[in-house]
């Protein structure tokens, strides 16, 4: 098939339910200049059958059937067998206003290097939502956007994304989306996160960037009050660490990054207590556990047994991200009910991977890193906790 403009990439799995209005929404645009790729990530249902159909009838269409690898391996696949100047994605269950790539042409055609649009959360017939960008619309030069990565990742005033991580609202020029689509599949990125992955490292790459205030994109949610399948994975939150080394790595650990970091994987986390009770998440998240400065599965030891630091025990235990090791404090004789030791038992044990310091004085800090290092404990397994 000859180069396009446009190649559409749709992974399928067991969409059947959707499917055909979705793939209806592409088919019928009013632009024409496209090759839509449909990845069928070995589907068990009828939607490979549908892809098949689709493909019979349309020459556009283009259906890969390959064994289930996950939804960005599979982006990545139907981004390598397209050929063309932009790209742009869809959810099987989700789908797009009929003028949404005639909006954008122009666009393309001036060369633009990330075009971007509002999206329509859509509930049911009778309840909608518009999710307007909290940056401003319009032309984006190369210094506006180093502007918005300054909170792109996390909005403090908004407690939100400061810029719409989603693929699916958005249009690349194929020559700065193969890289980090490729470097986050290679990482690892499964399902949590993988559009922020992808997106927010590519704001680094693009000179060009267009801001549509314009709603194209319709977001089938799911029922309110439902969990999302991949936050009730018992694999959350290794994934949710590796989200955060990655990205804090392709940043380079900029300060500002990590701070908009740090505030995204406390988010994330309490997305997790979902799960749970309410009064948990708002009575003991004060303080968040550092997450995303150890690995998942680490043995620890939780220097401190105020709030703070019962407050870290309590997550971890819920979470079940950590094994706890021991609990220790200096004020140990009057809380061992609680089961918290005294901090000279760190010297009889090695079967640790890190020490958390549950403390928010920078003199109580250092005062701890003086002790745990009279006990030998390497600088590398001290970590700091966050406030």
């Amino acid at each position: 098939m000859k180069k396009v403009e446009l190649g559409i990439i749709i992974p399928v799995y067991n969409d059947e339910k959707y499917l055909r209005k979705c793939l209806d929404s592409v088919l019928n645009q009013t632009y024409r200049d496209f090759q839509l790729v449909l990845v069928d990530d070995g589907s068990t249902d009828s939607s490979g059958k549908i892809c098949d159909e689709y493909s019979k009838n349309d020459d556009r269409v283009k259906v890969i059937h390959q064994k289930n690898m996950g939804m960005l391996p599979s982006r990545y696949v139907g981004v390598k067998a397209v050929d063309c100047e932009y790209v742009s994605f869809l959810d099987a269950d989700d789908w797009i206003d009929q003028s949404t790539y005639d909006t954008v042409a122009e666009y393309m055609r001036e060369s633009v290097d990330i075009i971007s649009y509002d999206i329509i959360r859509w509930f049911d017939d009778d309840y909608q939502y518009i999710t307007h960008s909290y940056t401003s619309s319009g032309f984006m030069n190369r210094k506006n956007i180093d502007n918005i990565c300054t909170n792109m990742i996390w909005e403090k005033k908004n407690n939100s994304y400061g810029f719409e991580p989603s693929v699916c609202n958005k249009v690349f020029k194929y020559s700065i989306l193969l890289d980090s689509i490729r470097r986050a599949k290679n990482a690892g990125i499964l399902n949590y996160g993988q559009d922020l992955a992808i997106s927010y490292p590519i704001m680094t790459e693009a000179d060009t960037l267009m801001i549509l205030d314009k709603p194209l994109y319709f977001h089938r949610q799911r029922p309110r009050n439902e969990v999302a399948y991949y936050i009730k994975d018992h694999n959350y939150f290794g994934e949710l660490a590796r989200l955060y080394n990655y990205l804090g790595e392709r940043f380079e650990w900029d300060s500002n990054i990590i701070e908009q970091l740090d505030l995204f994987f406390a988010a994330s986390v309490g997305y997790r207590m979902r799960m749970y009770d309410v009064s948990f998440i708002s009575g003991r998240y004060k303080y968040m556990f550092p997450f995303g400065s150890i690995p998942a599965g680490s043995r620890i030891i939780v220097y401190g047994a105020s709030e703070m630091g019962n407050a870290y025990v309590e997550q971890i235990n819920r979470t079940g991200f950590a094994e706890l090791v021991m609990q220790v404090d200096r004020n140990y004789l009057s809380l061992q009910k609680q089961g918290v030791q005294n901090p000279d038992r760190i010297k009889e044990i090695d079967d640790y991977d890190y020490i958390i310091i549950a403390a928010t004085q920078k003199d109580t800090i250092n005062s701890i890193v003086d002790i745990l290092s009279n006990c030998d404990v390497p600088e590398e397994k001290i970590v700091r906790g966050l406030a």
